[in-house]
């Protein structure tokens, strides 16, 4: 077991990268594609508002909570609790957090992967020119038929494979040599991606529509059942 001030991966460099990493990590893809849309649909900017609450609240000082922690024990969550509790004296039964921690990882990396998998197959696809002139429509055909058909389970399962192949390539690299390199050039590209995006959506649909209804405080459909529901 390392000593207190070593890890098994390695130190962070650069206080940037552990940030952006952590940003992503508590972003998640949902908020590229699916965050403006339950905005839309739930209240507007009184979504928008209750969201930043909960940021505030409640996801700002779990994931200072958790950099604390791992500066301090400078291990993985599991060992982290387990070393957390010796020094307490406090219930063995806390490193269960630590393991429901690891648990937790394992289920989003279960669905971002199948994620991964379709944005691996749509780059490959429009670079080779899949999409050429068929707009919206060839796009939605080939997302249908790479997840839906059965004939494509294969290659459906080979995108997959490759992109957890890809996971396991960059954090067998540790933190400096996988994580931080990668980040270096994955950040900047999703920035320039999320701008590209805002650029051909305002250009291509209605800007003014659109801040309307993200922006517009609508009371009656903030809550659970959307539109018309309440809470």
């Amino acid at each position: 077991m390392p000593t207190p001030y070593e890890t098994t991966t390695g130190p962070w460099l650069r206080p940037t990268t552990f940030f952006w990493a952590a940003v992503g990590a508590t972003a998640g893809l949902g908020n590229l594609w699916q965050f403006p849309y339950l905005a839309g649909k739930h209240g507007g900017s009184l979504f928008l508002l209750l969201y930043l609450v909960c940021l505030v609240l409640v996801t700002l000082p779990l994931m200072v909570t958790e950099a604390a922690i791992g500066r301090h024990a400078r291990h993985g969550a599991v060992l982290a609790f387990e070393g957390l509790v010796r020094l307490s004296g406090r219930s063995s039964h806390w490193v269960w957090v630590g393991r429901i921690n690891v648990l937790a990882a394992f289920l989003v990396l279960s669905f971002t992967a199948v994620i991964g998998a379709v944005c691996l197959a749509w780059i490959f696809y429009g670079a080779f020119g899949r999409f050429s002139g068929g707009g919206e429509q060839a796009a939605a055909s080939a997302l249908t038929g790479l997840v839906a058909d059965s004939d494509n389970v294969r290659m459906f399962m080979a995108w997959h494979g490759f992109f957890l192949l890809l996971v396991v390539g960059v954090s067998m690299q540790g933190v400096v040599g996988g994580l931080e390199r990668v980040l270096r050039a994955l950040v900047p590209t999703t920035i320039l991606l999320m701008l590209g995006l805002l650029v051909v959506s305002s250009l291509s649909g209605d800007l003014l529509a659109a801040s309307q209804r993200l922006l517009g405080a609508r009371p009656e459909d903030l809550g659970w059942g959307g539109p018309g529901g309440g809470g």
